[in-house]
């Protein structure tokens, strides 16, 4: 467990750093500020973790709301995105990815841990990474949105 944790910590901490660089980068826009929170907090919890030892672990309580935060922050800085820009669009697309493949790692995980708590302590990790993308992937459709509007007609398939 320790070994996955390891891991899990260094990569999340890389997707915190990546929304450090863009909250910087783009102070005005609120998203990037409200994902980098969301990240803090499971990081945060991640390392909580870590400390427990692997004989009797006690991990901690994982408080949902305070990880992924109210749906109404969400909903008001989808409203926020006023126009379709490159860069957020591939941004959120990216970060949403990026939840994915480590809601996947957290599954994997979860499969190979024998200790009880351990494995529910990872497929926690799972369902707290899918609402994050979830989260994430409304902002990117907000920006898709936003192209479509630009462009002057909706996507179809055909």
């Amino acid at each position: 467990m320790k070994k996955s944790l390891n891991i899990a910590i260094g990569l999340e901490n890389k997707i915190l750093d990546k929304l450090t660089v863009l909250k910087n980068q783009y102070p005005e826009e609120m998203h990037w500020a409200l994902m980098r929170a969301s990240q803090e907090k499971l990081v945060e919890l991640l390392n909580m973790a870590w400390l427990q030892p692997e004989s009797f672990p006690e991990y901690p309580e994982i408080e949902t709301s305070s990880i992924i935060l109210p749906n109404e922050r969400w909903q008001n800085v989808c409203t926020k995105i006023n126009s379709y820009n490159t860069t957020g669009l591939l941004e959120t697309m990216s970060i949403s990815n990026l939840h994915e493949k480590m809601s996947e790692f957290y599954s994997q995980s979860s499969s190979n841990i024998a200790h009880p708590l351990s494995k529910i302590f990872m497929q926690s990790m799972v369902e707290l990474k899918t609402m994050q993308s979830m989260k994430v992937g409304m902002l990117a459709s907000s920006y898709q949105n936003k192209l479509w509007e630009e462009l002057g007609y909706a996507p179809f398939k055909g």
